[in-house]
């Protein structure tokens, strides 16, 4: 491996690392894959190294940061000073742009200038969960019902994925006159992950809007 190769590696670190802090805690709308992992490597590391290049300018001593010129000079000797005050720079920086699309900041600015009427780019699906503590999870397909604390939900391309804490599992029964109720089969249970194929058709309900009696 050549030594570019590896300096070029050491220099992007901060941007790297900014990226793994934004697929751990962004609420998930499309994952950060393929090509879009070098974007924003690139962007957050050329964004992290430029901020700490002006509070150098303006606060600091005002030298040039060794890295405009490290990656084409092979002679040059990495600042491991400069990466790693660029990676805490980096982290400042991941930290707010995750903050700003949780809480959906963006979208208030572009809102208030009339700009968009959009109010996110998550899907529907997680907008709606967003906010519920407890749910009903209804899979009228399995005739099963799922009731817990709501840990965790995201919606990919293919599947929906709900985490759950505190479960209580019931069956929907329907008897011969075509009426419907439940039955509790299992109760507190600690953890339950479920995925859903987008094709699948289920019905979350807020438990604090909807109670469900058990039928015994």
């Amino acid at each position: 491996m050549s030594i570019i190769i590896i300096k070029l590696f050491i220099l992007l670190f901060p941007g790297l690392f900014s990226v793994l802090i934004i697929r751990k805690y962004l609420v998930p709308t499309k994952k950060i894959e393929g090509n879009d992992i070098i974007i924003y490597t690139t962007i957050f590391g050329f964004v992290s190294y430029l901020l700490f290049q002006s509070f150098e300018n303006l606060f600091g001593s005002g030298k040039l940061l060794s890295i405009w010129q490290n990656v084409v000079n092979e002679k040059n000797i990495i600042e491991y000073k400069e990466v790693i005050i660029t990676s805490l720079v980096s982290l400042i920086l991941s930290i707010i742009y995750v903050l700003i699309k949780n809480k959906k900041w963006d979208f208030a600015l572009l809102n208030f200038l009339n700009v968009t009427d959009e109010i996110s780019d998550t899907s529907l699906f997680s907008h709606y969960t967003n906010e519920f503590k407890t749910v009903y999870i209804i899979d009228f397909e399995l005739k099963v019902a799922y009731l817990g604390n709501l840990l965790y939900h995201c919606e990919t391309e293919t599947c929906k994925e709900v985490g759950l804490k505190n479960v209580t599992i019931f069956s929907i029964i329907s008897d011969e006159n075509g009426i419907s109720y439940v039955r509790q089969i299992l109760d507190n249970q600690n953890d339950l992950y479920l995925a859903f194929p987008q094709s699948k058709s289920i019905v979350i309900i807020n438990s604090e809007k909807v109670k469900i009696s058990n039928h015994v």
